[in-house]
């Protein structure tokens, strides 16, 4: 058995297109032949993300920024939708709505958390009992009724 001898350097495929490529014509690393480059005005991906769509942050927050007229103490008035969509929690909040109460102090506590721990009208701060008081009714909100109802039944008094 002899071992087979490799390729002269110089000859096989790879040198055949070498030499059909013009010399002024630079390849290498970045640069393909220009047979296999991409055709202007084609992706490299066709499949991929269309150019001009949008995510669905992007169509929320123009959605949510629309004027609309509302009717509000009997007259008419331009708002935002997220502007109305907060009015209406609020309202729903006031009329003895508990998930819209919970929604509402939620987003107090996430969003304005320095309103949220400020000072109230007396001048003093919420006491520690208050503030767990309000964190188990609002994790008891986020379960949900069922939870806390079967919490009753299952309570012997």
């Amino acid at each position: 058995m002899s071992k087979r001898q490799p390729p002269a350097h110089g000859s096989g495929k790879q040198n055949d297109q070498r030499k059909s490529i013009s010399s002024d014509e630079q390849v290498g690393y970045g640069r393909p032949p220009a047979a296999h480059r991409f055709r202007p005005g084609l992706s490299g991906n066709p499949s991929g993300r269309q150019r001009g769509s949008r995510n669905l942050r992007t169509d929320l927050s123009e959605e949510l920024s629309e004027m609309i007229t509302v009717q509000e103490a009997g007259q008419m008035s331009r708002l935002t939708k997220q502007r109305a969509l907060v009015k209406r929690l609020c309202a729903q909040s006031l009329s003895g709505d508990h998930r819209a109460m919970a929604q509402v102090v939620g987003l107090v506590l996430r969003l304005l958390p320095s309103e949220a721990s400020a000072e109230d009208h007396n001048g003093a701060l919420l006491e520690e009992d208050d503030e767990a008081i309000i964190q188990r009714y609002l994790t008891r909100a986020q379960r949900g009724p069922s939870t806390a109802r079967a919490k009753l039944r299952g309570r012997k008094d």
